[in-house]
């Protein structure tokens, strides 16, 4: 919209009477179609206004109140001029608003005796005596100054007119900006099966202005989920600044040993798509076997030496390995030793007596590094890298005869499948009989009888078989009965037993004979027991006095 305004303007050369004029919107009876205010009025607020030797005349556009105006234009000018001498006056323009104006305007009517010789800025043009000012864009509460030079030719009064035009615009601004996304993810070199992988993404904002609604993907590789077994990680990023980045952490868990690569991409709302740097990660497992080796035979309650040994054949170590012995119930885990390390000398294993099969074991293991630390039947050997072996040396008290004695040893670690291996051991026992003989009275009358009481027990860990008794009478005793778990047949002075089947362990069997004195001495009693057990006959006599 344009806005004309004019003001008329007195100024006399000898007596200047320049403050009868206000200015109003009107018709501008000096050019037809502006607006000018050239009728004298009772004095208003705006008007000239004395200052020393200068008038100020003043117009506020376009409802002549400067409080509801755009423009606000003055005239200051000196009150007299002189006949054909150059005096000045200065046109000084005010925006009134905080908005911009523009094709601002100042127009000055000059009278025919005033030629204008100077102005800054110069008259843009002058027709029909009007001296034309084009001050262009206003600022708000801007002020501009013109200042005008000229010279009066005829006494008597200077009147000019002033109009103004000008456009209220608003102006408008748009930010131009190029924010710019990056997306980088990282990840192990390597990795436990176990232990999953973890990714970390960054989404940046690098350039400027705001990249919206920003989403993150990630398509996994073959043979990774996530811990709800989605194949496919997404994280809804939002909006990001200028110059600020948001991290993501996420652990995939691979479902096999192997090689993982890939990417993710990040997009937003404005279009925006980046793809992050490739990353690679192997995923490792160890893996055990485990062997067992022991004695073939071994006496019941004595201590039989195994050797365990445990490798990793896996890529990546075996953490918190461990090796559980089970003896089945038949045996007693007595110490352990770790990186094969011999038991206590009061736990080495002694051969029986020509016992088939026992000194039968493997070459005796190096010495040991460290005691291993038992917990309960099981054996921490710590972590095992791969390729590497660990070998336990395990004491076992063999504790039951009814069959052999079979070690069985689990190894197990942290992200590896368990394995186990055994060593059966025959358990032996060993028939220990004790022979003891006694007369029951002594010394004896001649006449009378004497009763020898045999017993036998056997104290061994193993029963006994065939056990035949013996007994040989001196001269001066008679044979005169006998009793016990088998029948005596007598042959002169020589008495012999019928062959007891089995003696098992702890059992004792007990033989009577009686016999008559018949004639003075001291004689001797002798018995023999011969057994399965025994190759060489047992041999005890017993004296008696005979008077």
């Amino acid at each position: 919209m344009r806005t004309p305004a004019a003001l008329l303007i007195c100024l006399t050369l000898a007596a200047c009477t320049g403050d009868r004029y206000a200015f109003r919107d009107g018709p501008d009876p000096l050019e037809p179609g502006r607006a000018a205010a050239n009728r004298p009025v009772p004095p208003p607020t705006t008007g000239a206004t004395p200052v020393e030797d200068f008038s100020r005349f003043s117009l506020a556009a376009p409802t002549g109140d400067k409080a509801t105006s755009a423009l606000f234009i003055e005239k200051l000018a000196p009150r007299e001029a002189r006949l054909n001498r150059p005096f000045d006056y200065k046109l000084r323009v005010t925006n009134l608003t905080s908005a911009v104006l523009t094709d601002v305007v100042v127009r000055e009517r000059l009278p025919e005796s005033f030629a204008l010789t100077r102005s800054e800025p110069p008259v843009a043009s002058a027709e029909g005596g009007w001296a034309r000012y084009n001050l262009g864009e206003l600022g708000p509460l801007a002020v501009r100054t013109i200042d005008v030079t000229g010279v009066p030719h005829a006494e008597g009064t200077l009147a000019s007119a002033i109009a103004v035009d000008y456009k209220l615009a608003t102006r408008t601004e748009t930010s131009v900006v190029n924010p710019i996304l990056k997306l980088t993810k990282a990840a192990p070199a390597e990795a436990d099966i176990c232990e999953g992988i973890k990714y970390t993404y960054v989404a940046a904002n690098v350039g400027t202005g705001t990249e919206r609604g920003v989403v993150l993907e990630d398509r996994l590789p073959e043979g990774l989920v996530t811990d709800d077994g989605k194949t496919v990680v997404k994280f809804d990023v939002g909006d990001l600044g200028q110059n600020s980045s948001r991290e993501m952490v996420v652990r995939v868990k691979p479902l096999k040993t192997g090689t993982y690569a890939g990417f993710a991409v990040a997009r937003a709302t404005g279009g925006a798509e980046v793809k992050s740097n490739d990353v690679s990660t192997i995923v490792r497992q160890p893996a055990l076997d485990v062997a067992v080796s022991g004695p073939a035979a071994e006496y019941l309650n004595k201590t039989a030496t195994y050797t365990v040994t445990v490798k990793n054949t896996g890529d990546a170590p075996a953490r918190k390995a461990a090796v559980i012995l089970d003896t089945g119930g038949k045996g007693v885990v007595a110490s352990a030793t770790l990186d094969g390390a011999a038991p206590a000398a009061d736990a080495a294993p002694r051969a029986p007596f020509n016992a088939p099969g026992v000194g039968d074991r493997a070459a005796a293991p190096p010495a040991a590094k460290a005691p291993a630390k038992l917990v309960g039947d099981g054996v921490e050997i710590g972590t095992i890298a791969p390729g590497e072996s660990r070998v336990v040396t395990v004491a076992v008290r063999a504790t039951a005869a009814d069959g052999p004695l079979v070690v069985t040893a689990r190894a197990i670690a942290s992200c590896a499948a368990e394995v186990s291996a055994k060593a059966t051991t025959n358990v032996l026992t060993l028939a220990a009989l004790r022979l003891e003989v006694i007369d029951l009275d002594d010394p004896i009358r001649v006449g009378d009888e004497v009763a020898y009481r045999i017993t036998v027990k056997n104290q061994g860990t193993g029963a006994d078989s065939n056990l035949a008794v013996t007994v040989t009478l001196p001269p001066a005793l008679k044979f005169a009965g006998s009793q016990g778990p088998t029948d005596a047949i007598a042959a002169g002075q020589t008495l012999t037993f019928a062959p007891l089947e089995t003696l098992r362990p702890g059992d004792t069997a007990v033989w009577r004979v009686l016999a008559k004195a018949t004639a003075p001495g001291d004689v001797r009693l002798e018995v023999r027991l011969k057994s399965d057990s025994l190759k060489d006959p047992a041999a005890e006599t017993e004296p008696t006095r005979l008077y």
